[in-house]
Order: C-alpha cells, then sequence, then structure tokens
C-alpha cells in the first residue's frame, strides 16, 4: 500500500517537473522569455512594473477609497455595498 502512495506521488512529481520546463507554450514562463533574459535585465523588468504600480495607485487612490477587490471584499463583509468614489474637495 506504501509503496503505491510513493509511486502515485513520484509519477505526479513528474508530471509537474515537464509542465514547469514548458517555455513559449504557456503564460508561466515570462511571456516566451524564459532563460532569454539576463539576471540585470529581469531586475530592472521588476523595478519598472513595481514603479508603474506605485504610480497607477497613487492615481487610483485619489480618485477612491480603496480598490476594486478591497471594495468587493468590504461589501461581502459588511452585507451592504461600501462607498467607493472619493467626494470632490472644494477650496
Amino acid at each position: 500500500m506504501n509503496q503505491t502512495i510513493y509511486q502515485d506521488g513520484s509519477k505526479n512529481a513528474i508530471r509537474f517537473s515537464q509542465f514547469s520546463k514548458m517555455e513559449a507554450e504557456t503564460p508561466f514562463t515570462g511571456l516566451g522569455h524564459y532563460g532569454k533574459v539576463e539576471v540585470w535585465q529581469g531586475i530592472l523588468l521588476a523595478f519598472l512594473i513595481y514603479a508603474l504600480q506605485v504610480i497607477f495607485s497613487r492615481i487610483w487612490l485619489s480618485y477612491f477609497y480603496f480598490g476594486p477587490l478591497e471594495w468587493l471584499w468590504r461589501s461581502l463583509t459588511y452585507r451592504k455595498f461600501q462607498e467607493m468614489k472619493r467626494k470632490k474637495q472644494t477650496a
């Protein structure tokens, strides 16, 4: 019995490792650039994506109280729609 469980686990591990080695066929491999990008390029890309997220978040949060998923989560938690849009401030 234990040997059967072990063999099934080994088969699943082999299937997973084969799946993770797929290259351009799946979106999980860096949009087809897996293994083709130098480390410094990957780091630069990560910082660029992070900077764009920060800029977008600051703009978004100037108009809304929270993000769309947080709004949905709060609305479901409190069982009523939460106010999402910020009111315009007058000087």
